[in-house]
């Protein structure tokens, strides 16, 4: 051992201190101290102090790309993603196989909703480090933001093989087995995820909704209930509650949540939105209208509120306000199919039917799945005189919507029109089946058994349809015709009589009856019943033809031929009043 002199150690000892120290001086980073200065004040969320600290770190080391990512961070929670993607980006550069980085910079493009360039991140992040749990569980919400479910369940998935206990994971995975239909694999993600946080609000409403869906609304309420006990303060949990007793068709106790929720935040646009329904429901319509300017009051760009708006001023027949509401929707919302669907409808009111067909097309366009736009569609073409393409359209609604009992109902119809009455007596099976207590079902399906001979099982159908309402009068119509048609006049008379007393207000009841009158001889009631028809439609040509013939029986032969000539001045290929007229002229020549 070498001894040293004690006069010269402590020039000695910092020699050698000097001498040790230099190599790891030489590791210290010039921006360090600023860095961590940095992430001191960004760890107690004084983001502006942070990313002085951070500029200061930058400005002594330009390379340093740690205090790049880490302002990039600042920036992020400031919530200015541009900055922050562009330290992401530098910071990458300089260490591109930091899987950090590019995560980081994936979570900027996500909020911006930049999603193919956040999954190309959080791919890259995966690819420098495969367990990367954060990477993968981000990925999969990226992917259900851009309704990529079958993608972001996969992602999810693999982030519960990296970390089974991974927060919310089956939150989110039942989120997005909800968004696929599989319901009962998101109520069980849902479950598991409450039995790690019980006291979840949020939880508990995601399965009450599984149920509402299910149609288990009293399991639904429950979830409900507990939700509003964990924090009665939640205008949410009133929210949900309230739309699942509007699905029960309870809409005074939906309006009393809605209304609780609106106590709570007075802002909540979506709820007087969600009330106006309820109103409408009840046929409340002013409460509704202003239900849905309270809506639009607090958020100008509420475009589904303009498109509901304007499908109620469309049911009280303001086509013109309905219009407008409808276009303000669609220039907020140019992509928004539900909003083309509605403006459709007024046109189809309005007789309107090639612009229907163009608004319902787009929404087509918009949303390929949509069954009620299609449906629409059929309705108008066959308005057109297309009934090919309405039944075709009819066809793709059934596709979409096999439990939607009005698309059997509406192609059965069009069908029975096309003289189908095969394929029609198909779909009106199907739609009794679905529902067998309308009485409309039987009604038209009694039309199609009607038209094809079979008298015995149209007056089944008939006889249904009148025992399911008593005051249906187009049954007792309909039944009527049937009896006319066997010979039964009296019968025919009484089933007229009764659909009269319904409904006073149908020419054609009218004109029916004049005709079974006038076959048992007794004219003047059926010229009563003629002119009736004619007072409440004064351009149908039958009832003046057969006013005309009535009078021909009677020999008032002046008054049949201005009958006959007023039914072919207002139809001209009507065969029946040109007969009429050539047998009147031939008989009054004769007597004068």
């Amino acid at each position: 051992m070498i001894k040293m002199n004690s006069k010269r150690s402590p020039l000695l000892f910092f020699i050698l201190a000097v001498a040790l120290a230099l190599p790891l001086l030489s590791c210290v980073k010039p921006g360090m101290a600023a860095l961590r200065y940095g992430d001191l004040a960004r760890n107690n969320k004084s983001w502006d102090e942070a990313i002085i600290q951070y500029d200061r770190s930058i400005q002594l080391d330009p390379s340093y790309a740690l205090a790049y990512n880490n302002r990039g961070l600042a920036y992020y929670h400031k919530s200015d993603y541009p900055k922050s993607i562009a330290d992401f980006t530098r910071a990458i550069e300089l260490e591109p196989g930091n899987a950090a980085y590019h995560f980081n910079r994936g979570k900027a493009y996500l909020v911006s909703k930049e999603y193919k360039k956040a999954v190309s991140d959080f791919t890259r992040a995966t690819e420098i480090s495969e367990e990367y749990a954060d990477a993968y569980y981000e990925r999969g919400n990226t992917y259900y933001a851009m309704e990529e479910y079958a993608y972001a369940i996969d992602d999810y998935n693999r982030t519960m093989a990296i970390n089974p206990d991974y927060e919310n994971i089956y939150y989110a995975r039942g989120n997005a087995y909800a968004s696929v239909g599989e319901y009962e694999l998101a109520l069980s993600d849902y479950r598991t995820q409450l039995k790690k946080k019980p006291d979840d609000q949020e939880i508990h409403r995601k399965i009450g909704w599984m149920y509402t869906r299910e149609g288990d609304y009293q399991k639904a309420l429950e979830s409900y209930n507990q939700a509003i006990v964990i924090d009665p303060r939640d205008p949410k949990s009133y929210k949900s509650r309230g739309q699942t007793y509007h699905i029960k068709g309870q809409y005074n106790l939906a309006i009393a949540d809605y209304t609780k929720a609106l106590q709570l935040d007075p802002n909540y646009a979506e709820v007087y939105v969600l009330r106006a329904r309820s109103f409408t429901a009840l046929l409340a319509y002013d409460k509704a209208l202003a239900d849905y300017d309270r809506a639009i009051e607090i958020n100008p760009d509420y475009f589904e509120a303009y498109t509901e708006k304007g499908k109620l001023y469309l049911i009280r027949g303001d086509q013109d306000k309905a219009l407008a509401d409808i276009d303000m929707a669609i220039s907020l919302r140019p992509d928004y199919a539900i909003a083309y669907n509605a403006r459709g409808k007024i046109y189809q009111s309005r007789g309107q039917y090639r612009e229907a067909v163009a608004d319902y097309t787009r929404a087509i366009e918009l949303d390929p799945e949509y069954g009620d736009a299609y449906y629409n569609r059929g309705g108008a073409r066959f308005n057109l005189g297309e009934p090919e393409e309405a039944v075709s359209d009819f066809n793709r609604a059934v596709e979409l919507s096999l439990d939607d009992d009005r698309y059997y109902q509406k192609r059965g119809y069009i069908l029975y029109k096309k003289g189908d009455y095969e394929r029609s007596i198909v779909d009106y099976n199907n739609y009794i089946e679905m529902n067998p207590d309308n009485p409309y079902a039987y009604l038209g399906r009694g039309n199609v058994h009607y038209n094809r001979g079979k008298y015995d099982l149209a007056l089944a159908d008939y006889n249904k349809a009148i025992s399911l309402d008593p005051n249906l009068a187009s049954a007792y119509y309909y039944r009527g015709n049937l009896y006319m048609k066997t010979g039964q006049h009296d019968l025919a008379i009484n089933d007229y009589n009764k659909a009269i007393a319904i409904n006073p207000a149908v020419y054609s009841y009218y004109n029916k009856r004049g005709i079974a009158l006038r076959k048992l001889g007794r004219y003047d009631e059926a010229l009563e019943d003629f002119s009736k028809a004619i007072a409440l439609d004064p351009a149908y040509a039958w009832s003046y033809d057969n006013r005309a013939w009535t009078y021909f029986h009677m020999a008032r032969y002046e008054s049949a031929l201005n009958d006959f000539n007023k039914a072919i001045s207002l139809d001209a290929a009507l065969e029946d009043a040109v007969r009429g007229r050539d047998a009147t002229n031939k008989v009054m020549r004769e007597i004068y």
